[in-house]
């Protein structure tokens, strides 16, 4: 395993010399999280070295240089944890923030189940040819078969990757080199002339990050705003979190936002011409605090406090199993524990979202990603082991 950089600062800031920066030895773990810079608010000491140790264990694993959590119980923020470092120079802070990536689906699905509820459209309303986006002309020229799936697709399909296509694991158009300088428009008429679906919509499961892009862009010709704005609009002001730190994120470190985070890669470009951050708004764009994120699901966990966004039957709604896929909903992971989540995971970053039935609401975010492959697993299962490090929480709530 080649070591490029340690947790304490001073092996930062000499591997920060070298061609990459990546986090350091699998051995003197207990040494190093001593020296590691951390912020634990919410706990007793012992149980912030506990739970310190845990996450240094990964972070030297999986040669992480910064990690950020935060964790709800009842509806109010019970523990604020924040190791190592969010550049080269700076320990991270709970203001940080993080890319995402597929943790922004779930935020998607949010709002465009609140448009739902407030009655601007349901859920079988047809996307394309006399849909919403339209794209007539462009469908007329495509072979019979094509048209008639391309014209079948839902709101409800794209939600639950039940389009009939343009999956990630095959033929992702978002990372496509042919389309990465296309706009969405662009980008949405190259996929009509060059990706005709495989099945019928409805039939098959197949995780599709343009189907989710579609969903924005539904978003923007309904409403005439942008997502970023409509998000806004809907989710965050009326309900009283429109000073959460949410953003669309940028695609360089010039165009880093205010407290975000740099990305390192592990034997890939964090800010490759491929990371079209911007452009990913609606399946992967979003940056935001982990706070921020546990502050929004209290709002629709359906636990009794604080109230929720959604009404009971459209959370039911959106965390029901889809026909194709009994471990996916409308933007959620979900399983018979009545548990819901979501990963996210691209270039220099990764995150988890989750709802515990239990009434445990977390998020954790990181700025790189391991290639190795239990990184993802070790992630959903860390928060979980830092729960478990806590014998009963305090009557104390964070979010003030």
């Amino acid at each position: 395993m080649k070591i490029l950089f340690q947790l304490n600062r001073r092996s930062f800031l000499q591997a920060a010399a070298s061609s990459s920066i990546l986090l350091g030895s699998r051995t003197g773990w207990s040494a190093q999280a001593a020296e590691t810079p951390s912020y634990i608010h919410g706990v007793s000491p012992t149980e912030a070295a506990k739970i310190k140790d845990h996450a240094v264990k990964f972070m030297l694993k999986y040669n992480v240089p910064g990690l950020s959590l935060a964790m709800a119980y009842r509806g109010k923020l019970k523990l604020v944890m924040c190791v190592g470092y969010a550049d080269h120079e700076t320990g991270v802070t709970p203001e940080h923030r993080f890319r995402v990536a597929s943790v922004s689906k779930p935020l998607t699905s949010i709002l465009v189940m609140k448009l739902m509820e407030m009655n601007y459209w349901h859920l079988d309303q047809k996307v394309f040819g006399s849909g919403i986006l339209g794209y007539k002309d462009e469908i007329a020229t495509l072979g019979a078969t094509n048209q008639r799936r391309l014209q079948a697709i839902t709101l409800r399909h794209l939600l639950e990757h039940s389009c009939g296509g343009w999956g990630n694991q095959s033929r992702d158009p978002m990372f496509s080199g042919e389309a990465l300088d296309l706009d969405h428009d662009g980008l949405i008429r190259w996929v009509l002339k060059n990706r005709p679906l495989d099945h019928d919509p409805g039939q098959n499961y197949s995780y599709s990050n343009f189907g989710y892009c579609l969903l924005g862009r539904c978003i923007e010709k309904r409403f005439k705003m942008t997502y970023e704005n409509a998000f806004k609009a809907y989710v965050l002001q009326p309900h009283g979190m429109k000073n959460l730190g949410f953003e669309i994120g940028g695609n360089s470190v010039a165009d880093k936002r205010v407290n975000e985070v740099t990305y390192y890669g592990q034997d890939e470009d964090a800010y490759h011409k491929i990371m079209n951050v911007t452009r990913m708004d609606a399946h992967g764009g979003w940056i935001a605090t982990p706070t921020d994120l546990v502050r929004l699901v209290t709002h629709v966990d359906g636990f009794p406090n604080p109230s929720d966004l959604l009404n009971s039957s459209t959370l039911r709604t959106m965390t029901t199993p889809s026909p194709v896929n009994p471990n996916y909903a409308k933007g959620w992971s979900v399983n018979k524990q009545n548990n819901w989540w979501h990963m996210g995971s691209f270039n220099g970053g990764a995150s988890v979202l989750a709802r515990i039935n239990d009434q445990h609401v977390w998020a954790a975010t990181v700025n790189t990603r391991s290639k190795d492959p239990n990184f993802g697993s070790d992630l959903d299962g860390l928060p979980w082991k830092i729960k478990g490090s806590i014998r009963a929480w305090g009557g104390h709530d964070l979010f003030g």
